[in-house]
């Protein structure tokens, strides 16, 4: 007879710690609001205020009562965010940034960026060369603590946690970016893949429990959500689609940004990238091409969706930019094609900061927690 394994009391607090934290990024709480909101005593969230205090993970105010009770104080809780800083860079082609904010959330700085659609190991140099200036602008003292957390448009290894693949970071595939960090500035980071932090932070809450998140710009990146957990490749990553063939044709070829450009540049030669939206509002060659492609994509999700059941698929990405019509074309496929009802929506300027945010913050509670136990 196997023994199931006992739960360690540690390991209890720890995640108790977890889920206080995380509703305390919402809001200032007190000890009897966060029993009636997590469902645990006021005397054990009394225990585990005292040791987030001791851990500088949290901060205690008092606020006068409105009501009768005159002269009375009611003691609420914050997040320390001096406690730890978090540096982001999102580097998805078009929607480009890095931002510092402390560990509340409170951001500090966040300045959009603007580089060519390849990206270089060059560009990668000049932007943390910018960000170290910043750094030094703005965080209270050299030896502040911080973390780097890095959203890329590729694949990351979840092995060697370097660039496995991407089509924007082509030149800097197998290159460590949490290596080039540390060796800089001596600090943890987190990369990974940009629709996965869209996932994990505000998407997760617009999606049914069994649903996929599609994001089309320069390649495809697919993600499966289950009842609230991310269901990614076999390397850990998104994606895993864009080399379906469809007529003939790798789904990537026919239906992301490079097509659109060479398509639309047969049409307007001195085609920009930036031009590729107003050439569809504008063009009803160029945009009957965009709609059958759309249909290319529908094809594939819809074949691959005959496979998993997912109630509903929610867009982002350029494709967004082409508006209802386009969606409607995706839609029409699965209300013809689909072996059950699949809703199609989409979300414009998605962006992947919230869900960096989170991921840091378990990382950073992580080191702290693993630090406290040995």
């Amino acid at each position: 007879m196997q023994t199931e394994k006992g739960t360690r009391l540690q390991s209890v607090r720890n995640h108790n710690i977890k889920v206080i934290y995380d509703c305390l990024l919402e809001k200032p709480m007190s000890g009897s609001d966060l029993a009636a909101e997590i469902g645990i005593s006021a005397t054990s969230i009394g225990k585990i205020f005292k040791e987030m205090l001791s851990l500088g993970l949290v901060e205690k105010f008092s606020e006068k009562q409105q009501n009768n009770h005159a002269g009375r104080h009611h003691e609420r809780y914050v997040i320390n965010g001096r406690k730890c800083y978090i540096i982001g860079i999102n580097l998805t082609y078009l929607n480009e940034f890095y931002f510092i904010c402390d560990l509340a959330g409170k951001m500090i700085c966040h300045q959009e960026l603007h580089f060519d659609y390849l990206f270089s190991r060059e560009d990668f140099d000049s932007l943390i060369d910018q960000i170290e200036k910043k750094i030094g602008e703005l965080l209270p003292s050299s030896d502040s603590e911080y973390v780097f957390v890095l959203s890329v448009p590729g694949h990351v290894s979840s092995d060697t946690n370097a660039l496995f693949a991407s089509a924007r970071m082509g030149s800097m595939v197998g290159t460590n970016l949490s290596q080039i960090i540390y060796e800089r500035f001596g600090k943890a980071s987190l990369v990974d893949n940009d629709v996965n932090y869209m996932l994990r932070g505000k998407m997760l809450h617009r999606m049914d429990d069994y649903s996929v998140f599609c994001f089309v710009d320069y390649g495809i990146a697919l993600s499966v959500l289950n009842s609230g957990d991310i269901i990614t490749g076999y390397r850990g990553y998104t994606g895993e689609i864009g080399k379906n063939v469809v007529n003939g044709q790798l789904l990537k070829s026919i239906t992301t940004i490079q097509f659109f450009y060479e398509e639309g540049k047969k049409i307007k030669p001195d085609l920009t990238m930036e031009g590729i939206v107003d050439l569809y509002n504008n063009n009803r060659e160029y945009k009957a091409i965009i709609l059958k492609s759309a249909e290319h994509l529908a094809q594939a999700l819809c074949n691959f969706g005959n496979i998993l059941a997912y109630q509903s698929i929610l867009f982002g990405g350029i494709i967004t930019e082409f508006g209802q019509e386009y969606f409607d074309v995706i839609q029409g496929y699965f209300s013809e094609y689909s072996s059950i009802p699949v809703h199609v929506s989409y979300y414009k300027d998605v962006s992947p900061e919230y869900g960096m945010i989170k991921s840091a913050h378990e990382l950073i509670i992580d080191n702290i927690l693993q630090t406290r136990t040995e």
